[in-house]
């Protein structure tokens, strides 16, 4: 005899009626039975599954192509977003799908005009032959293409286009790997990779660039610290506001913080940081000095005010170039200085759980093989906190820079400025004050 939970599946009471639920193609169906009587719900229920089944499918000539498919899925991605939706994707995710799937792209000429039914394995493998390996992208190029892929995959299975079972891009990807586990493919990813963890600056280091910034400006100085000392990325820094700020009571204050809210990530609009969740790092009595002077500078700007006005590309493309070419040092991104910081806090006896918490590491898999790089040949005991000290007040006092900064030389031939009266001008700023250029 059939048990009671078996005779009422795919069956939902909702006040005295009874509802049909189930999910069918990747799709919710849900519809009502106009009934109260639990044998009159049980056998619309089963007319309604044998129509279902007849149905499940699209017919052959329902199925749309590729080429088609892709604008579909771009069309619901941009709903998502513009909609605010949860499952939305993040701006540089949407811009680098929009990338990858336009018509002109390296994925629709080739598969834009098979339907997708049509698109196994075997097919993407030759596309893959073509786009990426005779044209010799990196592996993660491709694999980042294939996401895209899947993201169309994954439309049009939600839309019934496709039977769930098909999936071709996860085939190709199982087969990747099983061809990936050699020794030459391992040392040519590590070469390809550019791991931030390479460009680590020792401690002596660390103190030239922040002469160097000190010297250039004061959002220099900032920039640099909000990267090197609290592990900010490019993005999180652009997108930066004064409300973010915890200033406390004062520079002893030791609950002194920045709150990464929000970020700016290619210099899009504001939106939640790359792993969805804020942080608070502490900030060091240097770091918040140099905070409170460009506040001082800018006459206490509102709380929803950006603290870099700085451009995003500009950060690293002039700014940061900029400081490094002053101190001497050679070409480092904000990545280098992110895990500058978390190697150097974690060296220095700095609790692990407390520098992911406040880098923002995903978790300690990423740091390790991203990011942390520990220097064995000169080991050191774990350093010691002194009292009212932050980890950022620990890293600031370690880091200071032991030599005079070198400024770079004036040319001979350049003409000598100036100044004129009460105005003293600024490197940054040629046009500031009064100045008249002589021989």
């Amino acid at each position: 005899m059939m048990s009671g939970r078996r005779r009422r599946r795919n069956l939902v009471r909702r006040g005295r009626v009874w509802y049909f639920e189930r999910i069918v193609g990747g799709r919710r169906v849900r519809r009502s039975l106009d009934t109260s009587n639990l044998d009159e719900a049980i056998a619309r229920r089963d007319a309604l599954e044998r129509n279902l089944a007849l149905r499940r499918f699209p017919a052959s000539g329902s199925v749309p192509t590729f080429g088609a498919a892709a604008r579909e899925a771009l069309a619901a991605m941009d709903v998502r977003r513009d909609s605010g939706a949860e499952t939305g994707y993040a701006a540089t995710t949407a811009l680098d799908r929009q990338r990858a799937l336009r018509e002109e792209g390296p994925i629709v000429p080739h598969l834009g005009h098979l339907r997708l039914d049509a698109i196994d394995a075997a097919v993407l493998r030759r596309w893959h032959d073509l786009e990426i390996i005779e044209k010799g992208r990196a592996s993660k190029t491709g694999d980042n293409l294939l996401d895209a892929i899947e993201q169309v995959f994954r439309f049009a299975r939600s839309r019934g286009y496709l039977e769930r079972a098909h999936k071709p891009v996860e085939d190709l990807r199982e087969q990747l790997r099983a061809e990936r586990r050699t020794k030459r493919f391992r040392a040519a990813q590590d070469r390809h990779r550019r791991l931030a963890r390479e460009g680590v600056l020792s401690p002596e280091e660390i103190g030239r660039l922040v002469a160097a910034a000190k010297a250039e400006s004061a959002t220099a100085l900032v920039v640099v610290l909000l990267a090197v000392e609290c592990g900010l990325r490019r993005g999180e820094i652009a997108g930066l506001r004064w409300g973010d700020v915890v200033f406390g009571e004062g520079p002893d204050d030791p609950m002194r913080a920045v709150e990464v809210r929000t970020a700016r990530p290619r210099g899009e609009e504001l939106e939640a940081p790359k792993s969805g969740r804020t942080r608070r790092p502490h900030i060091s009595r240097r770091l918040w000095h140099a905070l409170n002077a460009l506040r001082r500078e800018r006459w206490k700007p509102a709380a929803d005010a950006l603290v870099v006005r700085t451009d995003y590309f500009d950060l690293s493309g002039w700014l940061l170039r900029r400081v490094l070419e002053r101190a001497g040092l050679p070409h480092r991104t904000f990545q280098n200085l992110r895990a500058t910081c978390s190697s150097l806090l974690k060296q220095w006896g700095v609790n692990p759980e407390y520098v992911r918490a406040a880098i923002g590491h995903e978790n300690e898999a990423v740091a390790r093989e991203h990011y942390d790089r520990f220097d064995f040949t000169t080991y050191r005991p774990p350093e010691t906190q002194c009292e009212g000290e932050t980890p950022m007040d620990l890293f600031a006092r370690l880091c200071r820079s032991e030599s005079p900064l070198r400024l770079p030389s004036r040319s001979k031939k350049a003409p000598r400025i100036r100044r004129v009266g009460w105005c003293s001008q600024r490197e940054s700023n040629p046009c500031f004050g009064l100045e008249r250029a002589t021989s």
